[in-house]
């Protein structure tokens, strides 16, 4: 029982780390890493008070999960600094590269406008990319799925840079749909590089079409 006991605490020590950066899971501990850390800490204390049998089992099984979500969350070589990490820099900056070279073949004229969550995980990179190409002039929202201050008029190209390509179609046509506007759907392109894993949709702002009359078709 004690060597069972010592595997399955090593398990959920390690089991942070072997998640995949793009599963559910690691996604939530990014977005909520001291909340899951605290709740599973007490969640602990009280399993760990209580004179269920077992309970001290399972309460360190807790204890350690806690600690577990702490430590992947906070340390250097984790999710929410990994894009700051000198050992993934080569693997950033290529993929900047790519995305730039993406614009270009979607864009050889540099008319299209850049639109992505600025604040997201991986926003810096998102504005390294707008930036070659003077984000200030080509940028629609650094707030997506919000469009921003300025509402694009009907032609214009926007590329959307986001990690869940096909929901974030889905979000830019609902706030398009919300002002009035529809999205025509232009292409698609994935970039990868180590970690790190995005998608660039273009798409062309149209004017949304008109709902058709009760009882005429």
């Amino acid at each position: 029982q004690f060597v069972l006991l010592c595997a399955c605490v090593a398990v959920l020590l390690l089991l942070p780390f072997a998640l995949p950066l793009q599963s559910g899971i690691a996604m939530a501990l990014q977005r909520y890493p001291l909340l899951l850390s605290l709740g599973a800490g007490l969640l602990a204390i009280v399993i760990l008070n209580s004179r269920i049998r077992y309970a001290g089992v399972v309460g360190l099984m807790v204890l350690c999960l806690s600690l577990a979500i702490l430590n992947a969350t906070s340390g250097p070589h984790t999710w929410r600094h990994r894009t700051d990490d000198p050992a993934f820099q080569k693997s950033a900056l290529l993929s900047i590269v790519d995305s730039v070279r993406v614009v270009q073949e979607l864009d050889p004229k540099g008319n299209v406008f850049f639109w992505y969550d600025g604040d997201g995980k991986l926003g810096h990179l998102y504005r390294s990319v707008a930036s070659t190409y003077l984000w200030s002039y080509r940028l629609q929202s650094e707030d997506f799925p919000s469009l921003g201050l300025k509402l694009p008029p009907v032609g214009r190209r926007i590329l959307i840079l986001a990690e869940d390509g096909a929901g974030a179609l889905r979000q830019a046509e609902v706030s398009l749909h919300r002002e009035g506007l529809g999205a025509e759907f232009m292409t698609k392109r994935t970039i990868h590089q180590g970690p790190f894993h995005w998608d660039m949709i273009e798409i062309q702002v149209k004017a949304k079409a008109d709902e058709p009359a009760p009882g005429t078709g």
